[in-house]
């Protein structure tokens, strides 16, 4: 089987690296390309800051219970987190023999666990007092649960889990969904699909809401996984690495595809209440879509949708009717943060925005670029979603950095260094925050 693997490893190689010549040995002859060369990365025109001045309210920072599941987990009124700022861990748990990736695998953590996905497929339960492990499941690692995916590679590219009560429901990227047991990692339930699920498990009464990347949408009874309902959007030949999750918005079910289209389904029957195609953005072809396929920026406002399309246009959409009310070229990328009516979000350039959604002007903008001894930019860097805790952005990289930036004027107020290699952003619950390496590590602040 390894020489199998090894063999058909060695021929995807060299037809990917021959595929841009003009022989199987790699000839030297250049094509002669007539036409004109355009950029993929269009320069964002309303990137700017702007010279009105509104007042925007901020929530009274809140202490959640929990950390469960995606970024835009928190409605509205509630993503100011509370948080006391310490500048140095008041403990830190090392798993040396695991390591964790945590950008995909989107940890839950509560005041007592901690559960996430290791790079292998493998979920973990750890007991955040002690450290210790409390059970680990290895569905997803095992060669029968991967097929063609695990001779393709070892390491896991996107998943999500979704703690309700003493039930966890994980996925993993593969075209299957398991229900895990919280007490002792036993699997209750999978279920299997036609293809993979990508999307952060959304519970929703009785129902377990998952979405693929061929733009479907499956209810299913969450006690037993049977089917309930399946939606089914228009299909695409190219799909993207990652996609949104679902939100709930009273009685309709969110969802944006692969294709920038985004519905509201009856959360109930999955019949389609509306739909906007978000078709004020620019035709930039399918080279372009490949590039941009991260932008999967969704929040739910008090009365709106805000989300983003490939290109990094923002839009705010009306809730009831699915109408655009405004959109802005702005370059966003999926790593956002939505608090009262100011929309926090990365952009391709590694800059922070901050955007007025009332009516879409930047508010302010820093660059978290970062610079080696040699004045030199970092290429490498990776720069998390940011957080806003008591009133303060937080925004981390995988550099060690974690930076504390003024709400009002995006001042950096204050770098704190932690751990190297830590990809995913400051993690708060129960008035605690979790920095988690790709490592392994664990610093509870």
């Amino acid at each position: 089987m390894r020489i199998l693997r090894s063999s058909l490893m060695f021929f995807i190689v060299m037809s990917l690296c021959c595929c841009s010549s003009d022989s199987w040995f790699g000839a030297n002859k250049k094509l002669d390309m007539p036409g004109e060369r355009i950029p993929l990365v269009v320069r964002s025109k309303d990137l700017v800051v702007t010279k009105a001045k509104t007042n925007l309210s901020i929530p009274k920072a809140k202490t959640n219970l929990e950390w469960n599941g995606t970024f835009n987990q928190f409605p509205n009124n509630a993503a100011n987190l509370s948080w006391n700022f310490k500048a140095e861990p008041s403990k830190s748990l090392t798993y040396s023999e695991q390591t964790f990736l945590v950008q995909a695998s989107f940890p839950s953590v509560d005041s007592t666990n901690l559960v996430a996905m290791s790079s292998d497929g493998v979920v973990h339960s750890y007991d955040l007092a002690s450290g210790q492990e409390i059970w680990s499941n290895p569905f997803f690692s095992q060669e029968e649960s991967r097929g063609f995916f695990d001779i393709i590679s070892n390491k896991f590219l996107i998943g999500g889990l979704k703690r309700d009560g003493n039930v966890i429901y994980v996925t993993a990227g593969l075209a299957k969904v398991i229900a895990i047991d919280a007490a002792d990692g036993h699997i209750i339930w999978n279920a299997a699909f036609s293809s993979p699920i990508r999307s952060v498990p959304l519970v929703i009464g009785d129902l377990l809401i998952l979405q693929s990347i061929d733009n479907k949408v499956y209810a299913l009874n969450k006690s037993d996984g049977n089917s309930v309902w399946t939606y089914i959007s228009n299909h695409e030949d190219l799909n993207s690495l990652s996609v949104s999750s679902p939100l709930e918005s009273g009685k309709s079910l969110i969802v944006k595809f692969s294709n920038d289209e985004v519905i509201a389904i009856d959360k109930l029957t999955g019949e389609e209440i509306w739909s906007n195609g978000l078709v004020n953005q620019q035709n930039f072809g399918l080279i372009a879509r490949s590039v941009f396929n991260n932008n999967s920026l969704t929040h739910l406002g008090k009365d709106y949708l805000v989300t983003s399309n490939s290109k990094g246009n923002i839009f705010k959409i009306n809730l009831e009717t699915g109408d655009t009310i405004w959109n802005k070229d702005v370059a966003a990328t999926s790593k956002s943060w939505l608090v009262g009516d100011v929309l926090l979000f990365i952009s391709n350039a590694n800059d922070l925005v901050s955007l007025n959604m009332q009516d879409g002007n930047v508010a302010w903008i820093v660059n978290l670029s970062k610079q080696d001894e040699d004045g030199k930019a970092i290429v490498d860097l990776y720069v998390s979603n940011p957080v806003v805790a008591d009133g303060y952005v937080y925004v981390s990289n995988n550099k060690g950095d974690l930076m504390q930036i003024n709400m009002s004027n995006g001042e950096i107020e204050q770098t704190t260094k932690i751990p190297e290699n830590s990809y995913l952003g400051p993690i708060f619950a129960n008035g605690k925050m979790f920095i988690i390496s790709n490592d392994g590590e664990i610093s509870i602040y």
